[in-house]
């Protein structure tokens, strides 16, 4: 399930989440609080170069928006949620992620870009380790595409803890 706000389910969520990657850096890294960072899930986290735009060229069916990206060593990923800036209708409705291999999630994001913030926050987000393997899939279930001068924006909204010095210092 989604919630528009991140508050109540979404919140308590989002912070076990982000408890369970700290917990999981400072064991596989062997640092204390003061070795690693929290921070703002990127594009470049998820192998992906500049925006969060993807052009999609697979109609009625799943198009490949994240190609198999290891998750650097040192990095510990979750996706927690997904903002949509587009106006009019979405070519992807809805997201497969697949984690080393198997799939851990479908999540239904059809009609988040017609609310207030067009944004949306998961009951159950992915939490991806270092050195693991990722592929994300949209659906698009219409006959449209679009080209490399329109991508798609499908913002991914997640967590990046890491060791300290490496992205960001503090």
């Amino acid at each position: 399930m989604f919630y528009p706000k991140l508050e109540g389910v979404s919140l308590e969520a989002h912070k076990a989440t982000v408890e369970k990657l700290t917990k999981l850096a400072k064991r596989e890294l062997k640092l204390g609080d003061e070795g690693i960072v929290k921070r703002s899930l990127r594009p470049e986290d998820l192998g992906l170069t500049g925006r969060w735009g993807f052009v999609v060229t697979s109609t009625s069916g799943y198009h490949t928006m994240v190609n198999a990206a290891t998750i650097s060593n040192t990095k510990f990923v979750s996706i927690e949620g997904v903002f949509y800036p587009k106006s009019d209708a979405q070519l992807i409705t809805q997201l497969e992620v697949n984690r080393s291999g198997s799939i851990v999630r479908y999540w239904t994001i059809q009609g988040i870009n017609f609310l207030e913030d067009q944004t949306v926050f998961f009951d159950d987000p992915v939490t991806i380790k270092q050195n693991d393997p990722v592929t994300i899939r949209g659906y698009n279930p219409t006959t449209s595409t679009n080209a490399a001068a329109s991508p798609e924006e499908v913002v991914l909204i997640g967590t990046v803890v890491e060791k300290k010095g490496l992205t960001i210092n503090d």
